[in-house]
């Protein structure tokens, strides 16, 4: 089974650690693959050095994840970041469900993040259910849940695991991601499945977690990259493959 924390961050953005720093981190906890959710405007040209470096040992996926303030905000810098980045991840910036909503039925964003307590506060039953009908991966991020105490840690996992039941009642499938701003907040995918039965996570789910679903979305990214790929179920088949497709 290969695991992968699709929610690292580095230097290049809101973390404190150098990227390489970040991804030989990862290599040593086990993971077959990362996604360092650094870009919010463009994708640096550096991050074309480490995808080399690193394409046998760790590929490397690049994400953005946004906290827009009003949905057209959102439109705007989803239609100026599908292109330029593997994975678009949502994180509603205020208690207005409406953007989380329009995120969900989005068909160009990937993910949709809760890490803060007002992110699991602000969806149910139904837009969870809404998430798994529209194709949709829900990231639970544990970095709050690692560094909080007392009062707000009690808070949080109690919001947490009523969020939480729901995803799972829902069906939908979701992602386990660290959100590590530093190589110590980093954490192993057996630790991340422990966090996730603090917060009523079946085992089995939560390996899914960091394994299946993050494969599965990881396959879609492949699939996009390919120079023949023109939208989803569509692409160009070139005359061998015709050819040996035919009969």
């Amino acid at each position: 089974m290969k695991y992968y924390d699709l929610g690292i961050y580095s230097s290049l953005s809101d973390g404190q650690d150098e990227p390489e720093i970040m991804i030989e981190m990862a290599i040593e906890l086990g993971f077959a693959g990362i996604g360092l959710a650094d870009f919010t405007n463009h994708t640096p040209k550096i991050i074309k050095g480490f995808r080399n470096k690193y394409k046998e040992r760790c590929p490397i996926f690049t994400r953005a994840t946004l906290a827009p303030k009003t949905t057209d905000e959102m439109k705007k810098w989803v239609k100026n970041l599908r292109n330029q980045v593997d994975i678009i991840a949502i994180k509603s910036g205020i208690e207005d469900k409406t953007i989380y909503v329009n995120a969900i039925v989005d068909k160009r964003i990937d993910i949709i993040s809760l890490s803060e307590i007002a992110d699991f506060e602000s969806l149910e039953y139904a837009h969870f259910k809404m998430a798994r009908n529209n194709g949709k991966l829900i990231e639970i991020v544990v970095r709050n849940l690692i560094l909080q105490s007392g009062v707000q840690r009690s808070k949080l996992l109690r919001q947490m695991i009523k969020t939480c039941t729901q995803i799972i009642r829902s069906k939908v499938p979701f992602l386990i991601s660290s959100g590590a701003q530093s190589k110590w907040e980093m954490r192993a995918p057996r630790e991340l499945v422990a966090l996730a039965s603090l917060v009523k996570i079946p085992e089995k789910r939560a390996f899914e977690a960091v394994s299946t679903h993050a494969e599965k979305l990881i396959q879609k990214i492949h699939m996009i990259r390919d120079p023949n790929y023109i939208m989803a179920g569509v692409r160009i088949v070139s005359p061998t493959e015709e050819g040996e497709n035919g009969d």
